[in-house]
C-alpha cells in the first residue's frame, strides 16, 4: 500500500472525519470551555448575590454615615423633636413618590430626613441626600426649581426661597423647608443651614 494512500485512509478513519475542523483538536475531540453550563450559571448566580449584598452593605453605611451627621448638628434654636429616617435608592420612592426617579438617576446613595423645631416657634424638615459624587449632588441642585430665589452663601451654591433653603457640598445635597413663614423663618433656616453645612465640611 502506498504512503499516499495509507496517509488518506487515516484521515478518513479519525472520528467524526474532523481533521482542520474549527474547535477540534487532532483526535477529532471538540474543545470545550473547563465549565459546564450549570455550574457557569451556578458562578453567575453567586455573582450576582455578592454584588446586591456589596450593595446593601455600601447604602447601609451610607445611612450610617447620615445618622451620626444630621443628629450632631448643633444651631442656635434649633433642636431636632424626633428619630430620624432613613431611605436608600430602592425605597426612596417611599418618602418622594413620583420624584425618586430623578434622585436615583443622579445616584443617590441615601436620605435622611428629621424634624426640627426652633425655639418651640417654627418647625421645619431636615433632608440630607448623599449621592455617589459631587456631580450627582449639582444635578440635583440645578433641576430644582429657582425662580424668585434668592442666592446665599451656604455650601457650594445655596438659595433660599419663601420656606425653603437648598444648598450643595461635595456629594451632599441638603434641603431644609419650613411648614410656616414668620419674620424668624428666613435667619432660622439660615443658621440651621449654616450649622448643618460646617457639620458636613468637617465629616
Amino acid at each position: 500500500m502506498s504512503a499516499s494512500r495509507i496517509g488518506r485512509l487515516r484521515a478518513s478513519t479519525w472520528p467524526g472525519h474532523v481533521r482542520g475542523r474549527p474547535g477540534a483538536d487532532r483526535r477529532g475531540l471538540r474543545v470545550t470551555s473547563h465549565w459546564s453550563r450549570p455550574e457557569a450559571r451556578g458562578c453567575l448566580i453567586v455573582i450576582a448575590i455578592l454584588t446586591s449584598l456589596l450593595a446593601r452593605a455600601e447604602a447601609f453605611a451610607a445611612s450610617d454615615a447620615l445618622a451620626g451627621l444630621i443628629e450632631s448638628v448643633k444651631a442656635p434654636g434649633w433642636a431636632a423633636t424626633e428619630e430620624s429616617r432613613t431611605f436608600q435608592a430602592d425605597n426612596l420612592w417611599e418618602y418622594i413618590n413620583g420624584d425618586a426617579e430623578r434622585y436615583v438617576d443622579a445616584g443617590v446613595r441615601a436620605l435622611r430626613s428629621a424634624e426640627f423645631k426652633y425655639r418651640d416657634r417654627l418647625e421645619a424638615v431636615v433632608d440630607v441626600y448623599l449621592m455617589s459624587d459631587p456631580q450627582g449632588a449639582r444635578k440635583i441642585y440645578v433641576s430644582e426649581s429657582h425662580a424668585g430665589a434668592e442666592i446665599v452663601r451656604i455650601g457650594e451654591e445655596a438659595r433660599i426661597h419663601d420656606t425653603e433653603l437648598v444648598f450643595r457640598l461635595g456629594s451632599y445635597f441638603v434641603r431644609i423647608g419650613a411648614y410656616e413663614t414668620t419674620t424668624e423663618t428666613r435667619d432660622a433656616l439660615l443658621d440651621l443651614g449654616r450649622a448643618l453645612a460646617g457639620r458636613i465640611d468637617r465629616h
